[in-house]
């Protein structure tokens, strides 16, 4: 990390000696012990040529590559199964507490983060009760129909006095045509009599 940070680009892409490099992130980290680490990468190789002989821990990591298929990296394996989700660790713990027939405790603390994180904080001690709900719809569903019942009766009375008006007007009118042809009669009979 160190090396890729601070001198990719730099004089160790281009040394054939990387241990320069690494000396000098060694020397920038604190508390890092030389030997150990020198010890580390002398035992990781097969042999004494490390330009010749295959490195073990390096090659343990391109197995698994190539046993689990791995095509990107960061890649998780869980049940020897590459993980397709999220790469968040609670994401991760939950498939993995799914895969397990008694699941720990920290299950129940990982899946209680994750109602948590997509829907906010949630306390069991005062959640909505069910009953609570179904009462709530219910009452909600009788005030919605009452409502209903009670709009309908008043466009009916609306509806029964806008025709009882135009009816009135109606027959009014109607009349009112009944009773000039009678006067043009009486007109005609008072004016020949």
């Amino acid at each position: 990390m160190c090396i890729r940070d601070r001198y990719m680009g730099r004089d160790c892409v281009r040394s054939s000696d990387m241990t320069v490099c690494s000396n000098s992130c060694q020397d920038m980290l604190k508390g890092i012990d030389k030997t150990a680490v020198k010890s580390c990468v002398q035992d990781s190789f097969e042999g004494s040529n490390h330009f010749k002989v295959d490195n073990k821990l390096l090659k343990k990591e391109r197995d698994l590559f190539e046993d689990y298929t791995i095509s990107s990296w960061p890649t998780v394996v869980i049940n020897k199964m590459n993980y397709q989700g999220e790469m968040d660790a609670l994401s991760i713990v939950q498939v993995i507490c799914s895969t397990l027939e008694s699941p720990p405790a920290v299950c129940d603390v990982a899946e209680r983060e994750a109602i948590e994180q997509k829907y906010g904080y949630v306390n069991p001690d005062t959640t909505f009760p069910v009953y609570w709900l179904i009462l709530l719809v219910v009452v909600i569903t009788l005030f919605l129909g009452i409502f209903f019942v009670i709009c309908r009766r008043q466009i009916r009375r609306s509806l029964a006095q806008e025709m009882d008006v135009q009816l009135s007007s109606t027959v009014a009118q109607y009349v009112k045509l009944q009773d000039k042809p009678n006067d043009k009669k009486r007109l005609v009979e008072a004016h020949y009599v």
